[in-house]
């Protein structure tokens, strides 16, 4: 169903929007009910699972045949994304129900919902300190490849399994958090890369977090 399901549409480069909402509605409610006769339940889809499968494998064959280059947009989307991307939207969500009290809505991280999940203060500053680890890991993998250092190995192998696993199937908005550990090992691989300067900087970031969290307990707390 998840390789079936990257076959379908062109997916967006926008880690804080649940894309397989779209596909579900518009394409994957429609071949279950012509496979089962019912309308949609998970209880049927396991009751179902190998009809389901097997109208799913072939529907991916079609579709491959027909519109290779779809695929072919979402493995490379979903690499670079899984990559280069965060969903800071659950920084902003978690602020509001903080704030509100609600319960948290499937259907803020929908199409045409970024009102529902707008960017705060504390989002943003998620976004830019994601992106300035990315360039430390970016640093990081660069220079454990020209120096063949066997200490990225393992790492890097497992990273580039896992993206890969995902890519080829399905990238959408809940698997970012898979990508966290490896940022962070590869960032210091870049920041020691970077000497000196570069560890006073990142003592400073880790200060500064400090300091913006306990900035955040006080103000909800």
């Amino acid at each position: 169903a998840a390789v079936w399901g990257s076959t379908v549409v062109p997916l967006r480069l926008d880690p804080n929007e649940y894309q397989w909402h779209a596909v579900d509605v518009a394409y994957f409610r429609p071949l279950y009910v012509r496979v089962t006769g019912e309308e949609y339940d998970y209880l049927g889809y396991l009751e179902h699972n190998v009809a389901l499968e097997a109208a799913f494998k072939e529907e991916a064959l079609r579709s491959l045949r027909r519109q290779p280059q779809v695929y072919l947009w979402n493995v490379a989307r979903g690499f670079l994304s899984l990559s280069l991307q965060i969903n800071t939207s659950l920084v902003s969500v978690f602020q509001r129900i903080q704030r509100t009290g609600e319960t948290v809505s499937q259907a803020w991280f929908w199409e045409h919902a970024e009102a529902e999940r707008r960017a705060t203060l504390a989002s943003r500053a998620t976004g830019v300190l994601v992106t300035l680890l990315t360039l430390l890991a970016g640093i990081g993998i660069a220079r454990g490849v020209t120096r063949r250092d066997p200490f990225l190995v393992v790492p890097g192998l497992v990273y580039v399994c896992i993206a890969l696993a995902h890519a080829l199937t399905f990238v959408d908005f809940n698997y970012y958090y898979l990508k966290l550990p490896f940022l962070i090992v590869f960032a210091a691989l870049g920041t020691d890369a970077l000497g000196a300067w570069a560890r006073r900087l990142a003592a400073g970031l880790v200060a500064l977090a400090l300091a913006a969290s306990a900035a955040c307990f006080w103000a909800f707390s």
